[in-house]
């Protein structure tokens, strides 16, 4: 559309009565306006009085295009999980902290994508796509996090090339088994992993073993966002791994050849109750439900509204969750000699 202005001249009355009638100089005003179809001027352009683009109007348009290239570019990236072992180590720091190299763990997956981890079908307010996948190889995440869980618990450890390996007592060497997390309407999480320390010499096995989690939650009102699901792989793996590291301690030497376990060189943790700090004393659950108050059975014997926490003989019992106008809930739970067992179950509506 093309725009045409007549110029505006003032004239005195009596300039305008020397005319002749019906006479018009060509500086007189022209009230009409032209309105006429032209490609120069397409829609959403601007221009200004002079018939310029305004520099105003183009550097707006510019700075609002970028910046719906950078938030979908964001919302379409993969995840960057921020890991973090927590507040308290896996197990009371050892007085004389064993020297640990941690090898690159080993993908066992099967997956095409090393860095895919399970599908999106909620919504989730800063990511687009349906496929939830990393920033780094899920390898690689379960070796950072093995190396952080570790140092948190005071042991000294190394990882990268052969030269990492030189006067260390173990070596950490691992599989991931299973890794995935599905985000829907219910989010459902499950990690398997495999761990062998060995002696760096020898190659001798010291201790091995499989630790699975399973898990499922709401995201909440609220709902997802990049930091939640973050937030959520990184507990999860970190519950895995800190069963890993306890279960390992019960049998690992002080040094490597020794035949002492691990756990005579590290010291009692003061705040654990006495029923807890013997390795043949009974086990510990803690039961929590999304509604609380559901009525717990283990073996098929009341035992309380949730929450609540049950002391067991070690072994592998059912455990069952009912709630008015929920579904019942039930699984198996292993109860370990010393250890805590946490269980937190979110109740399905009938």
């Amino acid at each position: 559309m093309r725009y045409r202005y007549g110029r505006l001249n003032m004239h005195s009355e009596r300039e305008a009565a020397e005319k002749p009638q019906g006479q018009a100089s060509e500086s007189d005003m022209d009230t009409s306006l032209h309105v006429e179809d032209s490609p120069r001027l397409a829609a959403g352009s601007f221009k200004g009085p002079s018939g310029r683009p305004s520099n105003m109007a183009s550097l707006a348009l510019c700075l609002a295009l970028s910046l719906a290239v950078f938030i979908l570019a964001g919302c379409s990236g993969p995840l960057s999980v921020r890991y973090s072992p927590g507040l308290a180590p896996p197990h009371p720091a050892p007085k004389a902290p064993l020297k640990i190299f941690v090898e690159q763990f080993i993908d066992a997956r099967g997956e095409k994508d090393p860095r895919a981890i399970g599908k999106v079908t909620a919504v989730v307010s800063d990511m687009s796509g349906e496929s939830l996948t990393l920033t780094e190889d899920v390898s690689s995440l379960v070796t950072r996090a093995f190396a952080q869980e570790l140092s948190s618990a005071g042991f000294t450890v190394s990882t990268g090339d052969e030269a990492g390996r030189a006067g260390t007592d173990l070596v950490l060497r691992g599989a991931v088994k299973g890794f995935r997390l599905d985000i829907g309407p219910r989010d459902e999480i499950m990690i398997e992993l495999s761990a062998e320390f060995k002696e760096p010499l020898s190659g001798k096995a010291v201790w091995s073993g499989t630790e699975i989690h399973k898990d499922s939650r709401y995201a909440g009102v609220l709902g997802n966002t990049r930091a939640t699901i973050s937030a959520y792989i990184s507990a999860s793996l970190s519950k895995v791994i800190k069963r890993t590291i306890a279960d390992a301690s019960q049998t690992l030497p002080v040094k490597a050849g020794a035949s002492a376990p691990l756990s005579a060189a590290l010291p009692a943790a003061p705040a654990a109750p006495a029923a807890l700090s013997n390795a043949h004393a009974p086990g510990r659950v803690s039961v929590a439900s999304e509604p609380p108050r559901a009525k717990v059975y283990i073996g098929g014997v009341y035992y309380g509204l949730t929450p609540i926490t049950i002391d067991l003989e070690p072994g592998v019992y059912e455990l069952t969750l009912r709630l008015k106008g929920r579904r019942e809930n039930k699984e198996k739970i292993s109860i370990r000699p010393g250890q805590l067992t946490e269980v937190e179950e979110a109740l399905d509506k009938e």
